[in-house]
């Protein structure tokens, strides 16, 4: 992790893992009051910018 492409593909694939973990939560859960199609959304866009993240890392 010494290069910078690398540390940009480990945040954006830590923010990713996290925006899916708080539409997991949003949908099961439900202790933030938010439409269902908002939190398949934030789902979505948490699996695509995670998967930029692995490629950035992944990507030398």
């Amino acid at each position: 992790m010494g290069c910078k492409k690398c540390k940009r593909g480990e945040i954006l694939y830590l923010l990713g893992f996290a925006m899916m973990v708080i539409a997991f939560n949003q949908l099961t859960i439900g202790c933030i009051e938010v439409e269902a199609r908002s939190s398949y959304i934030l789902f979505g866009a948490g699996f695509l910018i995670m998967a930029l993240g692995a490629y950035l890392k992944s990507n030398r």
